[in-house]
């Protein structure tokens, strides 16, 4: 069920990030990386992420706590 979330927030342009870590810089590397791989480039905004790609953009939000 977890995974029809994840795809439907995909589709409608947001993904919530569950990382709730201490090293959130190694997670956004890792994370740029793999968008680069697809084809896209990752955006670093005040508070969240784009993942852009030719014509879409995928909003990355951290969740809390």
């Amino acid at each position: 069920m977890r995974d029809a979330a994840v795809l439907a927030g995909v589709l409608e342009g947001e993904f919530q990030a569950t990382y709730r870590g201490t090293e959130r810089s190694e997670y956004v590397r890792v994370l740029t990386e793999i968008v680069a791989g697809l084809g896209g480039s990752l955006e670093a905004g005040p508070v969240d992420l784009a993942a852009n790609f030719a014509d879409r953009q995928i909003t990355i939000r951290f969740v809390s706590g």
